[in-house]
């Protein structure tokens, strides 16, 4: 993935960030939902998951 990154012309610092964004990702760092927001929205925060699965269902319907 660096290769493909760096020939593609991004600078090597951004190469960096975005290996170590994927990697965080992988790792389940990004996984951890912080009590506040749930006390900011009034709800419980919704998944990526469920967030994307009902932008598709919109769709599909509509």
């Amino acid at each position: 993935m660096r290769a493909k990154l760096v020939a593609g012309g991004m600078p090597a610092p951004g190469v960096g960030i975005s290996l170590g964004l994927y990697r965080a990702s992988r790792d389940g760092e990004f996984a951890a939902v912080d009590p506040t927001l749930r006390q900011l929205l009034g709800r419980e925060p919704k998944s990526m998951r469920e967030l994307l699965a009902g932008k598709l269902m919109v769709r599909e319907r509509g």
